[in-house]
């Protein structure tokens, strides 16, 4: 890790690392407690003396971390603190006595789950090499005899490190695709706000170690309130598409593409001077307007900001840029303006910052607050269970059992296996027997978990049969093999990232009791002298559980933020997308009628002009409370465009949906949202039991709703249906 260039080949596996560097920070603390207890067990066989390169490995992690806070590369720092806790293990490994070596060579592994999980793939690659290098050279140069009259001793810990890896690089790419899913805007496919205010964030902290400048361009769509309103939401759609398509094939590869909000785009430049940031936003500006979309002409505004050499400060270069945007609206559009230059960065930027950092303390505050709401709020529109809460977690449950499928149930066995077969001229080969039968039910689940409709108690019943041929594998072998209980944390890894804590927990204890109860038929009288023969295994078992139940977290709270709306907390287009064909599976099975409401605010656009975006931001949020407000506490509201809002109705028709349609409207009309005057216009739509088409609802509530705006605006419209089974709902 201390060749960042070599582990970390670009800024997002960087920025990874560094996010899940920090969300271990306490598991690591634990997992060195952990670690502790089998080294200690065996201070009365071989001295106190195995205590310190302990006492070193702890000084130097934290020595690591704390270096690793004032640092601009702090990868560096956490890379080296890494090292030197395997180099530690190592001692421990040297200073051991020969009786002992078995049962603490596989002490690196432990170091080697935590980089799993954090680092590249080329890094992990790295890092699995060097543990096993340590292996390697630990046992052979300074214990020789035992690993030469049983070369099982050093095979099944070398294959335990290999598949290790190789499950972690599989568990790691689910949290990459979640992680993805949260900082993409579905409709368009560019970065959203969340991902722009994370590179803005990276930018202000590279800002205070170099003098680099960074350009901000705000673009805005002209009339688009107009063209979805006389066309439609669906042709809106596709401008928006073919614009972000646009503005993104005419940036170079430093420059990123941010979709800000409905019809706003921002593009963030590194190091640009107000020159070339407002010609490539002259240039992107007529890249859009140059064809038609959709058989509409499309033009933007945009606006240019350009920070001064120093501190960033990213909340005032993004009101510059937005100034400059307005000043481009109201000298006629289609054109770009920049903001008047900026002094240099003074003590009144380090007040601006203190400000605006706590600003940035509240958002990340309401961001989590609002990943809580989503994660609720999807629970209660998904079927969940006391083994798996909410659709959410079966989500990563299927999705790691996918990628395990592929990896971890064919070369990281493969290589278990092989360990196990080196020792077959001592240790038998009855041993294989037990693991092979475990191929037909844990393969069974991962090939078909997509398909099951309940895959987790399925996927639990096949880890806990693996657990256990695991144990009766040890048990079966013609000469005590305690040393190979540790097999059991290759199917435990990935289980830990898959299940709620709920689920991990019991196959902890399951796997715990199983390493006991087998140390303890095998060779009881063993386990009572040196308990380090078990402690070894469990505390690599519960590290393992630990280290996969942080990982686990973030991609639950990644899979949650992507189903959110960060501005208004409502629910999103992706969450509306995994939400339709469960609705359409129940309204079939229990022959419900269902109604879906689409709700646009009235003139919205020119909120937006008159008192600007941040106003803008607050009035959707309060709109978007006050619709939820009036909803059943089962019903949820969806954010599918800038300020476009639907709500789908279940057991709900043409009676009674736009009763509640009304409520709505009323509720955003009672009363001034943040000082402004807003109000809302609603088309619905009723579908018959049995047969909810939501394309099909969506497209007759949309040509409701402009029905509505055609009528005067703050209405609601039901749109016509032939079908009369729906009044009686």
């Amino acid at each position: 890790m201390v060749d960042g260039g070599i582990l970390f080949p670009d800024r997002a596996d960087r920025e990874r690392a560094l996010d899940m560097s920090q969300r271990l920070s306490r598991t690591v603390l634990v997992c060195f407690g952990v670690l502790a207890i089998p080294v200690v067990f065996s201070v009365p066989h071989c001295g106190p003396q195995l205590l310190i390169p302990l006492a070193g490995m702890l000084a130097g992690t934290g020595i690591s971390s704390l270096v690793a806070r004032r640092m601009q590369r702090p990868e560096w720092a956490l890379g080296v603190g890494w090292l030197l806790s395997q180099l530690s293990l190592a001692g421990v490994i040297v200073a051991a006595h020969d009786p002992e070596v078995p049962y603490l060579l596989p002490l690196p592994i432990i170091p080697l789950l935590g980089a799993a999980v954090v680092w590249s793939k080329r890094g992990v690659i790295a890092g699995a090499v060097w543990t096993i290098g340590l292996m390697v050279a630990a046992s052979l140069i300074f214990h020789p005899d035992p690993i030469s009259s049983r070369p099982s001793y050093l095979a099944l810990p070398v294959a335990l490190a290999a598949a290790i890896s190789i499950v972690g690089i599989a568990i790691r790419e689910v949290d990459i695709v979640s992680r993805g899913t949260a900082v993409v805007d579905r409709l368009t496919g560019a970065l959203n706000r969340a991902a722009m205010q994370a590179r803005l964030s990276e930018l202000a902290a590279q800002s205070r170690h170099t003098a680099q400048r960074v350009a901000l361009i705000v673009f805005d769509i002209d009339h688009f309130k107009e063209i979805n309103d006389a066309r439609g939401h669906s042709v809106g759609d596709a401008i928006l598409r073919g614009v972000a398509e646009r503005l993104r094939g005419g940036l170079d590869a430093d420059a990123s593409l941010y979709r800000y909000g409905g019809e706003e785009f921002v593009v963030v430049l590194p190091g640009s001077n107000p020159p070339e940031a407002t010609g490539l936003a002259e240039r992107l500006r007529r890249r859009v307007a140059a064809e038609p979309i959709e058989g509409i002409p499309v033009t933007v505004s945009g606006g240019v900001a350009v920070s001064a050499p120093g501190p960033l400060d990213p909340d005032r270069l993004f009101i510059r840029a937005d100034s400059a945007l307005y000043t481009a609206k109201h000298e006629g559009r289609n054109r770009v303006r920049c903001a008047p230059p900026e002094r240099t960065a003074s003590v009144e930027h380090g007040r601006r910052s203190g400000r605006s950092g706590g600003r940035r303390s509240r958002d990340a505050i309401a961001s989590s607050a609002t990943v809580q709401a989503a994660e609720a709020a999807h629970s209660a529109s998904s079927t969940g269970n006391w083994l798996v809460p909410s659709s959410l977690h079966r989500e990563q449950l299927v999705a790691i059992a996918e990628l395990s499928s592929l990896l971890s149930n064919r070369l990281a066995f493969l290589l278990v296996v092989l360990a196990v077969a080196v020792g077959i001229p001592w240790f038998g080969w009855e041993p294989l027997v037990p693991i092979f039968l475990l191929i037909a039910p844990w393969h069974f689940v991962l090939q078909r978990a997509k398909r099951l409709r309940r895959p987790e108690f399925w996927g639990l019943a096949g880890i806990a049969t693996s657990i256990v041929a695991a144990g009766l594998a040890t048990v079966s072998t013609r000469e005590p093999a305690l040393f190979a209980l540790d097999m059991i944390v290759v199917v435990l890894f990935g289980a830990a990232a898959a299940y709620p804590p709920r689920g991990a927990g019991l196959l902890l204890g399951l796997t715990a009791v199983m390493m006991l109860v087998t140390g303890l038929v095998v060779d009881a009288r063993e386990v009572a002298d040196n308990p380090t023969v078990v402690a070894t295994p469990i505390a690599i078992a519960v590290c393992a559980t630990l280290i996969g139940q942080a990982l686990r977290r973030s991609s639950v709270e990644h899979r949650s933020a992507a189903l959110v709306d960060k501005l208004t907390g409502a629910l999103n287009r992706a969450a509306l997308e995994a939400r339709v064909p469960e609705v359409a599976y129940q309204a079939e099975l229990l022959s419900e009628p269902v109604s879906v409401l689409v709700a646009d605010l009235d003139r919205f656009k020119q909120v937006n002009d008159r008192y600007g975006h941040a106003r803008g931001d607050e009035v959707l949020a309060g709109v978007a409370q006050r619709i939820r407000s009036e909803l059943r506490a089962f019903d949820a509201v969806y954010r599918v465009g800038g300020e476009e809002f639907v709500v789908i109705l279940r057991g709900t028709g043409a009676r009674s949906s736009p009763q509640i349609a009304e409520r709505v409207r009323a509720a955003v009309a009672s009363a001034p949202v943040k000082g402004v005057d807003v109000t809302v216009s609603i088309g619905v739509a009723a579908a018959p039991g049995g047969r909810f088409d939501y394309d099909e609802a969506f497209r007759r509530a949309d040509a409701a709703l402009l029905e509505a705006k055609e009528q005067g605006r703050n209405r609601v419209v039901l749109a016509p249906s032939d079908d009369e089974s729906l009044a009686a709902a």
